[in-house]
């Protein structure tokens, strides 16, 4: 690849142009071109010394990538041992990933909150209106424990757009956060829980609340190595039970990603216009399988521009042909967090 020359704070040409392309992504809520997105990769693959690394251990050349389907993804686990950045930027945010004490935490350093921020609400807003329109209680223990968490920064964001006295976060005192509800409930506004799976069943074994219908339960995770893992039907089950509830959403993220989608319930995933799922063959990480096959979700993330936006995860699932998806489970042989140590670089 011929020599880039550096636009604005050391950051390459190249990396402007896909900068300009993501504000317009985000500001019209569609899909980048497919030449886009290689340009993406072109950009990434020259500039991203982790990605580069990865690119040269596969014995490939970018230049003879012609299609969006012959980008190869990233291994997830990189993250936890090198620092994957597009350029050498000074960041606004550093997130860590969560795990036992035992793990080496993944790490993704962001390069600007406020762009992350206007993601965030671009998302939630497409997916359930204004964010004025919520009241948002957080009940989120391990991430806040962290104090480096990507969730809490997105939920952060949504209660600052929101900008009601009542929004706030618990830990484990859930009968003050019951008051809190009740308290919200005199509100014109809907009320939006946001909760980890394990202290979300703390919450429901205790009959404290029981959910108006128009409000919204969002699970963000599972067990976290804090019980028995349960597969999301049966959490979600416990919780419509416990909370008195129909259906249980769910909000699929990684520490990684910049981006995040929702479910409203159903188990299917809707993800943002700029983000790309494809399933692939668990014995040839390489070959893409078809709609309806399960196998290893691949994520093109393109407001990783900053970082890598080409994602190889250890979830496991299968995609719908118009681009949703559904999350089954992960490898056998991830941890808890969903990392692996099968890749390595030298």
């Amino acid at each position: 690849m011929p020599e880039s020359k550096s636009g604005r704070n050391g950051l390459p040409n190249e990396g402007v142009a896909c900068i300009a392309v993501l504000e317009q992504l985000i500001d019209g809520y569609h899909s980048p071109t497919n030449q886009e997105v290689l340009s993406l990769f072109r950009f990434q693959a020259l500039h991203n010394r982790v990605y580069s690394a990865y690119l040269k251990a596969l014995k490939l050349n970018p230049e003879e990538v012609r299609t969006v389907n012959e980008i190869p993804c990233l291994p997830v686990s990189l993250f936890r041992n090198h620092r994957v950045k597009s350029w050498n930027f000074r960041s606004d945010a550093v997130w860590n990933s969560s795990g036992t004490s035992s793990q080496i935490p993944a790490r993704h350093f962001v390069d600007s909150l406020s762009r992350f921020h206007r993601i965030s609400r671009r998302i939630f807003e497409q997916c359930y209106g204004p964010c004025v329109d919520w009241i948002f209680i957080a009940l989120l223990p391990s991430y806040l424990e962290r104090h480096n968490s990507g969730l809490v920064c997105m939920v952060d964001g949504l209660m600052a757009a929101g900008g009601h006295p009542l929004n706030g976060y618990f830990l484990y005192d859930h009968q003050l956060l019951a008051e809190q509800y009740r308290r919200a409930c005199d509100s014109h506004r809907r009320i939006m829980l946001f909760g980890v799976g394990f202290a979300l069943l703390d919450l429901a074994d205790r009959n404290l609340i029981e959910m108006r219908p128009n409000d919204v339960v969002v699970e963000t995770g599972g067990m976290k190595g804090r019980g028995q893992e349960l597969v999301r039907e049966a959490l979600h089950d416990r919780l419509c039970k416990g909370l008195k509830t129909e259906r249980i959403h769910t909000e699929y993220g990684m520490t990684e990603l910049s981006s995040s989608t929702y479910s409203c319930g159903s188990g299917r995933m809707s993800p943002p216009p700029w983000m790309k799922i494809r399933i692939q063959n668990l014995h040839d990480p390489l070959q893409s399988l078809a709609p309806g096959k399960t196998g290893t979700i691949d994520i093109i993330d393109f407001a990783n521009v900053h970082s890598c936006s080409f994602i190889k995860t250890d979830d496991l699932g299968w995609a719908e042909p118009n681009g949703n998806f559904h999350v089954s489970g992960r490898r056998d042989e991830s941890e808890w967090r969903g990392c692996n140590l099968l890749y390595q670089l030298e």
